[in-house]
C-alpha cells in the first residue's frame, strides 16, 4: 500500500501516532479503492488495531473521510503556498507550484489520487459534502490569492480578468492531476508539467 504517514496537523504521544497511521491508511484505501469499497475494518487491520479501537479515534467512516480530506488539503495547499512564496512573478509562482505538485505525487501518489477522487465521491455520496467544511474552498482561495498578488503588483495586463485567470490556472493544475492518476505514470506527469512551464514561459515553440 501507499504511505501511511500523517500529512497535516501533528498530534502528540502514542495516541497521536495511532491517529496519524489511521489517517494515512484511510487516505491510501480511499484513493485506491474508493469510499464505498473501503471499510473501517480494512483500515483498522492495516493499522493493526481493532475496529472498536478505531471508533475511539473516529466516530464513523464519513467522519474519517472528512478528516482525511481536511488533513490532506491542509498539507498539499500548505506546500503550494510555501512553493509560491519562493518566486516573485505569477508565472514563476505557478511553475513552482506545479513542480511541487509533481514532487508530492512522486513521493506519495495517494495525495493526488485522493484529492482527484473527492469530486466524484461527493456526487455519489452527497452526505459527505457538509462534513468537508471550509477546506472545500481552499483550491479556489489559493488561486485567487496567486492572481490577486499579480494584480496588486501591476503584473496582470487586464485586472478585470483576474477571476478567469485564477480559474484557468486552477483548472490546468487539476487537469494535470487527473492525468497523473489516470496514467499512473509520475514521469509522464512531470513531463507534462515541464511542457506547460515552457508554454507559459514562451519557450515551447520554435521561433519564427
Amino acid at each position: 500500500m501507499g504511505s501511511t504517514g500523517r500529512v497535516g496537523r501533528p498530534h502528540g504521544g502514542a495516541s497521536g501516532e495511532t491517529l496519524n497511521r489511521i489517517l494515512g491508511a484511510a487516505r491510501t484505501h480511499f484513493a485506491e479503492s474508493g469510499y464505498q469499497s473501503t471499510t473501517n475494518k480494512v483500515i483498522a487491520d492495516d493499522v493493526g488495531i481493532t475496529t472498536g479501537a478505531l471508533y475511539h479515534y473516529i466516530p464513523s467512516k464519513a467522519a474519517l473521510y472528512a478528516e482525511v480530506y481536511r488533513d490532506t488539503v491542509d498539507y498539499v495547499y500548505g506546500e503550494f503556498e510555501l512553493a509560491a512564496h519562493t518566486e516573485r512573478t505569477l508565472i514563476g509562482r505557478y511553475r513552482a507550484v506545479m513542480l511541487r505538485a509533481a514532487q508530492l505525487h512522486a513521493t506519495d501518489a495517494t495525495l493526488t489520487g485522493f484529492i482527484v477522487a473527492v469530486g466524484p465521491e461527493t456526487q455519489r455520496h452527497p452526505d459527505l459534502v457538509d462534513l468537508l467544511g471550509e477546506q472545500r474552498r481552499r483550491h479556489t482561495m489559493f488561486f485567487a490569492w496567486l492572481v490577486d498578488t499579480a494584480v496588486e503588483s501591476g503584473e496582470l495586463a487586464d485586472p478585470s480578468c483576474a477571476v478567469a485567470v485564477a480559474d484557468l490556472l486552477g483548472a490546468m493544475l487539476e487537469g494535470l492531476a487527473r492525468l497523473a492518476v489516470s496514467t499512473g505514470d509520475p514521469l509522464r506527469y512531470s513531463a507534462a508539467i515541464d511542457a506547460l512551464g515552457h508554454l507559459l514561459a514562451g519557450t515551447l515553440l520554435a521561433p519564427d
